[in-house]
């Protein structure tokens, strides 16, 4: 098979690994991460209410579809990133050299 496009929908960071890994197998065409397209096509999840979107909660939204699954990518890790870009902002996280 050499296809034209290759359509990715998983989470990242797979999705971003799979995609860097089918690319070199194609001869020809590129490979597009659609992320979570298929789920809202497919019907399995709602597109968030305008609303939402205009206050950009489009991650509220989908975590209360979904919150076995997203629970920890969106509370736990987003947390955990904030929490070291504050200390790299105010230099606590490495010690500068004078």
């Amino acid at each position: 098979m050499n296809p034209d496009i290759v359509w990715i929908g998983i989470s990242s960071p797979k999705q971003d690994c799979m995609m860097y890994h089918y690319h070199t197998f194609l001869q020809k065409g590129f490979v597009v991460g659609v992320g979570a397209v298929f789920d809202y096509i497919s019907g399995k999840h709602k597109i968030s209410p305008e609303w939402m979107k205009k206050l950009s909660l489009r991650w509220l939204y989908r975590l209360l579809q979904d919150p076995g699954r997203l629970w920890k990518k969106y509370l736990m890790y987003n947390f955990i990133f904030m929490y070291y870009l504050f200390l790299d902002v105010f230099g606590l996280l490495y010690k500068k050299d004078k």
